[in-house]
């Protein structure tokens, strides 16, 4: 072998190893080169590239265990180790359903009537932290708990988390904690790619899981809006249907102080069904101008006749939702498309998906709660129903 020969293959190693360049590449040869210049390439009997892991192969028996083995942090809700999504348009409440579902989990709390596994909450607050503390001691005090006691700690900066989740991740590691469930708030202000990249939220969404879900078996759950038409689904590429475990939108009629929570993706259980979120306002003192500060809470309503009631409420308060609008359409013996088309004209959504959704709901609700029924693609109303109108 020629000395050219041999330069130019030590050359194509070191390349493959990414280790440095020979200035020989470049066709000028330098004055001392390094000390590595003579070590012998993988070719010609040097060290090899180590082999690849090898791949595992599961019998039918040790898959069974393996699914056997999935853990909740909300008993089928939420997965550990996982990595979802909630969305909803801007004022929708989506936080505020995020911000009660992390501090149940960090008392260790029933949420949606589900069994959780206490855990250390870590919330990124991205869009800034100074109005999260009035939502955390208004969730306190609507239900007489401690807020010392909830084990949340707080990010109340922006973090680029397609470069930055290992300062997160030190974060914790200097505080000794191993948080249960990441909570992101929100997805623009964490990600500096183009939404509507496939290829660069995966990257994002991958990141997520290689330094929070796989490092800390926990659950990652990112905040994002929804599409600006269509708000039946995030903004932005499909790839982030495509690569999350779980996905909830949250829904609001635009002045009733109710949101729905809607399960449309759960990889390793069944949907949940819809649930009804009611807020409220809690006064949390007096400023400086003796001027009331409030908190904003989100309270899961469990009962169908609560939510009927607070339907009601809404609707008196000149606050009517779309449930309400469902229930001024109806009119006994009327054909169910009929209320549907009318519902769609006066539900002021623009997208055809969000008003087939919007109403699936509402009558949905109209059901459980006993005051519609659909017989034969006729509208039949309650006696509680006809009451109202």
């Amino acid at each position: 072998m020629s000395d050219l020969d041999y330069i130019e293959a030590t050359a194509a190693a070191l390349r493959a190893a990414r280790r440095p360049v020979l200035a020989y590449d470049d066709g000028a040869p330098v004055a001392e080169p390094p000390e590595w210049l003579n070590d012998v390439p993988p070719e010609f009997g040097g060290t090899t590239k180590a082999e690849p892991e090898a791949l595992p192969m599961l019998s039918l028996s040790e898959l069974r265990e393996k699914a056997a083995a999935v853990s909740w942090l909300v008993k089928g809700v939420v997965p550990m180790e996982s990595i979802g999504i909630v969305f909803g348009a801007s004022g929708a409440f989506k936080s505020f359903v995020a911000i009660d579902l992390a501090l149940h989990v960090a008392h260790g709390l029933q949420w949606l009537g589900k069994k959780t596994k206490k855990a250390p909450v870590v919330f990124i607050a991205a869009e800034g932290g100074a109005g999260l503390w009035r939502r955390i001691e208004a969730w306190h005090v609507e239900r007489r708990l401690k807020w010392e006691d909830a084990a949340l700690y707080v990010v109340p900066v922006a973090v680029d988390l397609s470069a930055g989740c290992a300062r997160v991740v030190d974060a914790a590691v200097n505080l000794g904690i191993t948080p249960g469930l990441i909570a992101v708030d929100t997805l623009s202000q964490t990600f500096s790619g183009e939404e509507n990249s496939a290829a660069e939220m995966s990257t994002y969404l991958r990141e997520l899981g290689l330094w929070f879900r796989e490092s800390w078996r926990c659950a990652v759950l990112v905040i994002h809006h929804s599409g600006h038409v269509a708000t039946e689904r995030p903004r932005g590429s499909s790839a982030i249907r495509a690569n999350v475990d779980f996905m909830f939108g949250v829904h609001r009629a635009e002045k009733e102080m109710l949101a729905t929570l809607s399960c449309v993706k759960q990889k390793d259980g069944e949907l949940l069904p819809d649930q009804t979120f009611a807020l409220t306002v809690h006064e949390l003192g007096r400023d400086e101008d003796g001027d009331a500060i409030t908190g904003l809470v989100a309270r899961a309503v469990m009962s169908e006749q609560e939510k009927t009631e607070l339907v009601q409420h809404e609707a008196a308060k000149g606050r009517s939702g779309r449930n309400a609008l469902l229930l001024n359409l109806a009119q006994n013996g009327m054909k169910a498309d009929e209320l549907r088309k009318a519902f769609y004209e006066d539900c002021d959504l623009a997208d055809a998906d969000a008003r087939r959704q919007a109403y699936f709901r509402a009558m949905d609700w109209a059901k459980k709660a006993g005051l519609v029924e659909i017989v034969e693609g006729y509208v039949l109303l309650s006696k509680a129903a006809l009451r109202d109108k």
